[in-house]
């Protein structure tokens, strides 16, 4: 699963183009490997979003999240789950499987691609992106239940999904507003225990961590209280 910046890596790789940087890893990966990316139709609140936008097609509707995000979606043989507010795009051998039933659960349960993306021994990778853009630090939020009752609504909000001639009904729990995450905090904790590696080369930083380790560590860290913030 990456979360990128072209703009970080255009400069710090000159020639490179946001193909280039999705070719080089599906080389990297081959017939046997998946690359994930965000796709979401928004930046900033997702409540607002959600107020504002009530109808989402899977297929028209651009990724906001990063010029490599959207041109990765379009590219052939990537899928795109049809979460109406958090979908992601897949490539790979197991594409399908991960982004299938996205729309059948909520945004970050266990439908969801970031949750799902333990069960494969995935990869959480910021390539010039910080682990703040790490959006499967939403999954612990929404599986445990101090976190979630402070971080999600309780009232359902619908949305509708539009494929082709067919459209879905959607009810999901958007995340409150306003709630301030120390991501300085959590990175300090994770970096030391080893469940967070950056590096650096020729001035881009890079961060990866273990999908698996990372949500079962952030599940710890909320029963200690030592979570991105405090209910």
């Amino acid at each position: 699963m990456v979360h990128s910046s072209m703009d970080r890596l255009a400069r710090r790789v000159p020639g490179m183009t946001p193909v280039g940087v999705i070719r080089l890893m599906q080389d990297l990966l081959g017939p046997g490997g998946t690359l994930l990316m965000p796709t979401f139709p928004f930046l900033g609140s997702q409540l607002e979003y959600v107020k504002s936008q009530g109808v989402f097609h899977p297929q028209k509707t651009p990724s906001q999240v990063g010029l490599i995000t959207e041109i990765f979606r379009r590219m052939p043989g990537v899928s795109r789950s049809l979460h109406p507010s958090h979908p992601v795009a897949a490539w790979g051998k197991y594409a399908r499987e991960l982004t299938a039933s996205h729309h059948l659960g909520t945004a970050f349960g266990e439908n969801s691609p970031l949750f799902q993306l333990q069960h494969y021994g995935g990869l959480v990778l910021g390539l010039g992106a910080g682990f703040q853009r790490f959006t499967i630090f939403h999954v612990p939020e929404e599986l445990h239940p101090k976190t979630r009752e402070f971080a999600f609504e309780s009232t359902p909000r619908l949305m509708t999904i539009v494929r082709g001639d067919t459209e879905i009904p959607y009810q999901l729990f958007a995340m409150r507003s306003g709630i301030i995450r120390n991501y300085d905090r959590i990175e300090r904790i994770l970096l030391r225990d080893g469940t967070l590696r950056a590096v650096e080369r020729s001035g881009l930083k890079c961060v990866v961590a273990r999908a698996e380790d990372l949500i079962r560590r952030s599940l710890e860290l909320i029963d200690r209280d030592s979570y991105l913030f405090d209910c």
